[in-house]
């Protein structure tokens, strides 16, 4: 009874966001649910048909040659893949960082229950995540190789050991993340940093095979190999999943006796990790001078450290900022295979001149991955149930706003002009044309912190548990992605249509007006109902 009691309340704390309105309690309508729940099964049919049909044309050319099982064991890898990537983030903060774990372990709960709970949104992830990529690649294995029975029951039982490896690897992540965090000060940077660098290794790997990828159709041989020697175990999935009883069985088995070695690892230390205080050391008190701060110096400081103290927070809303960085920091060292890459694209004879439009694309993708950057779109809900003290104390809900579109700028606009001005360079676009990028930039900048901070206070979730739900979880930070990605299409529209006649200095200009005439709406939108919302939480 314990048990299922700690279930429904786990659940309930996932689709509380949901199903109720923070401002009211009362639940929302079925309209509501309905376009949301449409919403979300538009996003992951995207993602799945995109594995089926890259899958589906692969299968065919595989099946000529009598080798589909490559086909498998390479949808295998990333379905594992996909499937780590969207579930670890979230690991760290639903086992180890849910604020309400110290207190349960109060009770007379024991702490296997407790552990046995948390795990289940871990596991929900996983099989979420996984299934997007692996049941299409299914499906068109079906399609393509017209299988025998085992072809049918097989795969499935594959896709259960893909789950369970997936799931073992997410909370060693999140395991080796709270070991590090429970024995060092500064625990939030220094844990951002461990995560960024596990998650580098891993890109490494990513790109390593997507290369290998690319050329499964035409030259079979080289993905072969590599699932002959570091890809092994999914070789073993491959040939499992297109009929092999024995490799099935061992795949599977051996997945689930991963899953359940690192489980009983982490039920041997989780009383240990999630109450150990060490970690924050002892710190001396000193004598400082008082300093007077004004109001928003003071709101604006509370929101970074706010911001700094916590690895979810950190990690999911600022992960962005750092591929930005690499990516225009590569584009800038490989520029000249990257100028012949795109000179490539470009048929000759062309009518258009295609060139002067590439300051304009490069900022797209820019602004794509500063959509990803979150930042004030959870940083309401991030307030949590301390939310009320804010209302308590004499601060106009104005400042309070220009704080946190302030602190959004502030981490996520170095980054954003930095990248403009590499890739800029790396394009070998005038100086006049690199500057206007990095106008550009900011002004993106600051607009989708305002713009992101508006769903923010639509959608607030303050009765949160644990920090997965906010940042990761949560309606406002969902929504700000999806329009962010959106609004891209508003700024890049006008900017291709100018420079298309006029040159990528003007294009350049008249995105950054475009960007700015935006921004300026949705500042008065905020500063008048936006402060009113807020006054009624």
């Amino acid at each position: 009874m314990l048990l299922k009691a700690l279930f429904k309340k786990q659940l309930r704390e996932l689709v509380r966001g949901f199903m109720l309105d923070p401002r009211t309690g009362k639940q929302r309508s079925k309209g509501f649910l309905v376009f949301f729940i449409i919403l979300y099964a538009f996003m992951f049919l995207s993602f799945g048909f995109s594995f089926f049909s890259t899958a589906l044309v692969v299968g065919g050319s595989l099946m000529e040659s009598g080798k589909v099982w490559i086909l498998m064991s390479v949808m295998a890898t990333i379905s594992f893949a996909f499937g780590v990537f969207g579930s670890s983030f979230s690991t760290y903060s639903t086992l180890y960082a849910a604020k309400d774990n110290e207190f349960l372990l109060s009770m007379p709960v024991k702490p296997s229950q407790i552990l046995t709970v948390r795990m289940s949104i871990v596991l929900i992830m996983s099989v979420l995540f996984t299934s997007v990529a692996w049941l299409p690649s299914m499906i068109a294995f079906w399609i393509v190789s017209e299988p025998s029975a085992a072809g049918f029951i097989l795969p499935p039982v594959v896709g259960i050991g893909l789950i369970c490896l997936n799931t073992a690897v997410s909370c060693i992540f999140g395991w080796l993340i709270s070991i590090v965090a429970s024995k060092i000060k500064n625990k939030a940077i220094i844990t951002v940093i461990i995560t960024a660098g596990i998650i580098a290794i891993y890109y490494v790997v990513y790109f390593r095979f997507t290369r290998f990828f690319n050329g499964i159709a035409e030259n079979p041989e080289v993905i072969e190999k590599a699932l002959n020697t570091w890809l092994y175990p999914f070789k073993i999935a491959g040939t499992g999943a297109t009929g092999g009883w024995l490799e099935a069985v061992l795949f599977t088995v051996l997945a689930a006796l991963v899953f359940a070695a690192v489980m009983l690892v982490i039920t041997k230390t989780f009383v240990k990790l999630v109450t150990d205080k060490k970690s924050a050391g002892t710190k001396k008190k000193r004598a400082e001078n008082a300093e007077r701060r004004s109001l928003g110096r003071t709101l604006l400081r509370k929101e970074l450290k706010r911001y700094t103290s916590s690895p979810s927070y950190m990690l999911n809303t600022g992960f962005g900022l750092l591929m930005l960085l690499a990516i225009s920091v590569a584009a800038v060292i490989y520029r000249n295979p990257v100028r012949e890459m795109v000179s490539g694209l470009i048929p000759d004879g062309f009518p258009v001149n295609v060139s002067g439009m590439l300051a304009v694309a490069a900022l797209a993708a820019v602004m794509f991955i500063l959509s990803s950057c979150y930042i004030s779109a959870a940083s309401v809900s991030m307030e949590g149930k301390t939310f009320w003290i804010l209302r308590s104390l004499p601060v106009d809900m104005k400042e309070l706003i220009k704080a946190k579109v302030l602190t959004h700028v502030t981490i996520a606009a170095p980054a954003a002009v930095v990248a403009a001005v590499l890739l800029g360079i790396a394009f070998g676009e005038s100086w006049i044309a690199v500057a206007l990028m990095a106008v550009e930039a900011l002004a993106f900048t600051v607009f989708f912190a305002a713009f992101g901070l508006t769903f923010g206070i639509k959608w607030p979730v303050l009765d949160w548990i644990s920090e997965a739900v906010p940042v990761k979880q949560g309606m406002a930070v969902g929504f700000a992605f999806l329009a962010g990605i959106l609004s891209i299409n508003v700024f890049v529209t006008p900017g291709f249509a100018v420079a298309l006649f006029a040159g990528p200095e003007a294009g350049l200009a008249a995105m950054t007006v475009v960007t700015v005439g935006l921004t300026l709406i949705v500042r008065r939108w905020l500063l008048k109902k936006g402060v009113r919302l807020l006054n009624e939480l």
